[in-house]
């Protein structure tokens, strides 16, 4: 007697329940996957990684009696997921990324767009082919797309030598030729020795008198509406636009990721009039250029028909390291 097929949607849920955001790792769901994968009668092997501390994996799957490096080409998705934001914006899964839930004709949920669901479709797949047939193709799970860390370093240890690869990304299920392309700027404003020598002496000093702000990212369709001006980090530049002339930044934090926009930025000012051609101008013409690098984005997409757009993330004053610029070009997706 014939086993039942597997239920797509209950190993969704599992899958997606699995936190793999950057600061958990993918180690966990790898070892779920392999388990799954072997009894589907499937090679899997596991390639554990440390990357910044924390614990992630490589999975390269294959029909019985067959090696990845064999393969003429591969299946590739990603494993890890970005970080899922403001939990109340996830309205469709009870505010609750990691709950798996189905609204109409769609499954949402953290990795439901460009991830974990395509990989378990193609591990699906890769079971009922090997039902009839070996295939010849290998399934590879990657992470950390951004960094080098995924299958372009089981290419540099010939772990894999494929001729062509099909690689999971949202493009409404049309054929692309072109990858998602990333570009980084990290951008350090120095502190003049005025400042500098400022702050150290607030620093230690009890009586001293400042003012704070938290400036929040705006809700979801207000974001929408404003683009890259919902950012906290730009709106804190234009606040900082419209302060007068003397205003030492004491502290100020916001951001993790130079992937992610931040959900909130911290601000510490103190008056001092002595102060002048300080680090606030020097950060509002950076602001002024990303404002018009994002409008050259906006105004002229790449001719594959995807969505360019930008983060400005993190900024701390205590490495003085004012913002990362992240340009990112790929299809548009919804988050719910």
């Amino acid at each position: 007697m014939q086993k039942a097929a597997p239920n797509l949607v209950d190993l969704a849920r599992q899958f997606i329940s699995i936190d793999t955001t950057t600061s958990h790792g993918t180690l966990t769901a790898a070892k779920w996957v392999s388990d799954l994968a072997r009894l589907w009668n499937l090679n899997c092997e596991i390639i554990e990684e440390t990357w910044n501390g924390i614990a992630n994996a490589n999975l390269l799957i294959c029909a019985k009696n067959f090696e990845p490096s064999e393969s003429p080409y591969i299946l590739t998705t990603r494993l890890d997921t970005s970080d899922p934001g403001e939990y109340a914006a996830w309205t469709k899964t009870g505010a609750n990324p990691f709950n798996a839930s189905i609204n109409g004709d769609s499954l949402f949920g953290l990795g439901t767009a460009d991830s974990k669901l395509d990989f378990l479709c193609k591990l699906l797949a890769f079971r009922e082919s090997s039902l009839h047939a070996q295939p010849t193709a290998s399934l590879v799970g990657t992470f950390g797309r951004e960094s080098g860390t995924g299958a372009i370093r089981l290419i540099r240890q010939k772990r894999i030598k494929p001729q062509g690869a099909l690689v999971g990304a949202p493009t409404g299920l049309k054929m692309s030729r072109r990858a998602p392309g990333f570009a980084k700027v990290e951008i350090t404003i120095a502190l003049s020795d005025d400042e500098r020598r400022y702050i150290e002496q607030q620093s230690g000093s009890e009586g001293a008198t400042s003012q704070s702000k938290i400036f929040s990212h705006v809700q979801k369709q207000q974001a929408v509406d404003l683009g890259l001006l919902s950012n906290p980090i730009l709106r804190m530049m234009d606040y900082l636009k419209n302060l007068p002339s003397g205003i030492a930044i004491l502290s100020v934090d916001g951001g993790t990721s130079a992937e992610l926009q931040p959900d909130f930025v911290e601000l510490e000012v103190q008056i001092v009039d002595h102060l002048q051609d300080g680090v606030i101008s020097k950060l509002i013409s950076v602001c002024e250029l990303i404002k018009k690098l994002a409008l050259t984005f906006k105004c002229g997409p790449p001719s594959n028909g995807s969505t360019s757009f930008m983060y400005v993330n993190p900024i701390d004053s205590k490495r003085w390291s004012a913002a990362w610029v992240s340009c990112d070009t790929r299809p548009k997706t919804n988050r719910a």
